[in-house]
């Protein structure tokens, strides 16, 4: 039997291979040890929301998050949300240090619905209020005073009482018009924020970021009253796009700010540190936690790891809190508005709101004050929007809706440049002037457009401000003759009421107006009607109809008739034929949005 085989002897390389293996992993685990997480307050929450699942740094001195974190660290409101920390480089292959450019790049568009006003949170970038020992004592003399209990833990230091003094001191003329704005909101927010479970003095946090205005919009786009980035937004359901932002939604957006405070809460296990990542983002929270060691906000603002505008958000929130839960004891004497009072309808394709507040009885501001996630003044096409109108008002304004022609609903069309157009041709192609389509898209005495812009252009001569701007729907080549802006037409075999308004690009009251009768009156074959073409105001036809009139509409010439082909435009038809699309409407009596069927034959010239 031959002599048993001897295993060969281990080399010494590989010993030492695995040794030093064992050696890099029990430093690697001891590494990534976290502390017991910060004791938060006895209130609680769990993230009922979490935020998409990625890795994230598991911070030393911050409490483990119960999810994965990392929007881009795109967070809901600073002025400066791109910037690195104060002495951090920033690292291009890290997303928690990416701005929300790629985002904000979708947003070509500008936003219609209203002029954007300041953000407010910006002022924490450049405000350092200081107060004397004295003056500080004075002011915590006040603020002690045991009058008002807060379910958020609260700080009466320096930095809190010197912005007490700020707010109801120095400006005391900008911080009066958000608690005034206040009223309107507020029961809302608190609504909100019990049912989701955030603690209601949250609430003022919005007075911070937005001074309650829907609208409100920062240097880095962060808008509406809780000021969500692009990102951050979408992450938390708030729709985007052309015509809606819900951003400036006050209920929706409300909900996401809730939403987003309570995951931040949950990853923080403090509320104070929750408030100053939803201004800084998590992520750079959590590194300047992990790189100083600090344990609660209050040791973090004392360092160079974060920002300014953030060093000065939590106090400024608790400060805010402070006077609006006892405005009168700072000095504060005012009316708060009303709270917000609606009913909802729900609006099947495109309908302008200035139509929406005529049928509501109501006006185009109001409409649009309950309506400010609307970015082009009208609810978007193909699709079933939730409009809020006045109290009291949303059944009959939904059934005098349900019976206005599509023809009436709309006041301004959206024009896509494209190669070869100019102003000037694209006013003559919808029968209006060049100086209306500068007024309409605010461009001032410029006239050169680019392919892929999108203009304004007002249908009967109606303008963004809902006024008259007297320009005629077709060209004065096609369009009756006129005395005062008034024809007399003679009504025709089968002719309505609605036929005849959808012609001239009027309505129904405006016409019933002109003539001093019954809008639900039948009209009879022969009899001379007054029309006021354009005019869907009834007291603008009412007016209008005492001046003299001049023209008759007939009939006599005869017409031209294009039959339609697959591939064929409203715009092709009336390039084809030299002849404006509002022409080409007028004479077949279409909306400019109307499909073409091949085989249907329009009139194209008389």
């Amino acid at each position: 039997m031959p002599p048993r085989a001897q295993a060969p002897p281990a080399r010494p390389f590989l010993v030492l291979a695995f040794v030093a293996l064992v050696l890099a992993l029990g430093a690697c685990a001891s590494s990534h040890k976290s502390p017991p997480p910060a004791k938060g307050p006895a209130w609680t929450s769990k993230a009922s929301h979490p935020a998409p699942s990625k890795e994230t740094d598991k911070t030393a001195g911050a409490p483990e998050p119960d999810f994965a974190w990392d929007p881009a660290d795109d967070k809901a409101g600073t002025a400066e949300a791109g910037e690195p920390d104060a002495g951090d480089e920033p690292d291009a292959d890290d997303p928690d240090q990416a701005d929300d450019s790629s985002v904000q790049a979708e947003e070509v568009e500008p936003d219609e619905s209203a002029e954007p006003t300041q953000a407010p949170v910006q002022d924490l970038a450049v405000q350092d209020p200081e107060l004397s020992p004295d003056e500080i004592r004075k002011e915590r003399i006040v603020a002690e005073e045991p009058e008002v209990t807060y379910d958020i833990p609260m700080s009466y230091n320096d930095k809190v009482l010197a912005w007490v003094d700020f707010y109801s001191n120095r400006h005391r003329d900008k911080f009066l018009p958000g608690l005034q704005r206040s009223g309107r909101y507020l029961p809302m927010i608190h609504r909100i924020f019990e049912e989701e479970g955030v603690p209601l003095d949250l609430a003022y946090l919005a007075h911070v970021e937005s001074a309650y205005k829907p609208n409100a919009l920062s240097r880095a786009r962060a808008k509406g009253l809780f000021q969500f980035m692009s990102g951050t937004g979408r992450m938390y359901g708030l729709r985007q796009d052309y015509w809606i932002d819900e951003r400036s939604d006050p209920e929706k957006c409300t909900r996401a700010a809730a939403r987003y405070l309570k995951d931040l809460y949950a990853m923080f296990g403090d509320w104070h540190l929750a408030m100053a990542a939803y201004n800084g983002g998590p992520g750079r929270v959590s590194r300047a936690m992990a790189q100083t060691r600090a344990t609660d906000f209050w040791s973090l603002a004392l360092t160079s790891r974060i920002r300014k505008e953030t060093k000065n958000y939590v106090p400024a929130i608790l400060a805010a809190t402070l006077i609006s839960k006892n405005p009168e004891k700072y000095g504060f004497s005012f009316k708060p508005e009303p709270p917000l009072e609606y009913d909802t309808i729900d609006v099947d394709g495109a309908v302008d709101l200035r139509v929406l507040a005529r049928l509501a009885e109501s006006d185009g501001d109001t409409l649009h004050s309950l309506n400010p996630a609307l970015r082009r003044h009208q609810t978007p096409p193909n699709q079933v929007t939730a409009i809020r109108v006045p109290k009291g008002t949303g059944v009959a304004t939904l059934a005098a809706l349900m019976e206005l022609p599509p023809s009436e609903r709309i006041i301004v069309i959206y024009h896509q440049v494209r190669r070869g157009d100019t102003l000037s041709r694209i006013a003559s192609r919808y029968g209006v002037s060049v100086a209306t389509l500068q007024t309409e898209n605010r461009m001032g005495k410029r006239t050169v457009v680019h392919p892929g812009q999108t203009l304004r252009v007002p249908a009967g001569g109606v303008g963004a401000s809902g006024t008259w701007t007297e320009e005629p729907v077709a060209s004065a080549r096609t369009r009756p003759r006129t005395t005062g802006g008034t024809i007399l037409y003679r009504v025709r075999r089968g002719d309505t009421l609605t036929h005849v308004a959808s012609r001239y690009n009027t309505s129904v009251s405006a016409i019933a107006a002109a003539n001093g009768f019954s809008a639900k009156r039948a009209l009879r074959a022969g009899e001379r009607i007054r029309v006021v073409p354009g005019a869907h105001s009834a007291e603008l036809a009412r007016r209008a109809a005492k001046r003299p009139t001049g023209g008759k509409q007939t009939a006599t010439v005869r017409a031209s008739v294009h039959t339609v082909r697959s591939g064929d435009t409203l715009w092709k038809i009336a390039t084809q034929y030299r002849v404006t699309v509002g022409e080409l409407c007028e004479l077949n009596d279409l909306s400019v949005g109307a499909p073409l069927v091949p085989g249907m034959r329009l009139t194209v010239a008389r």
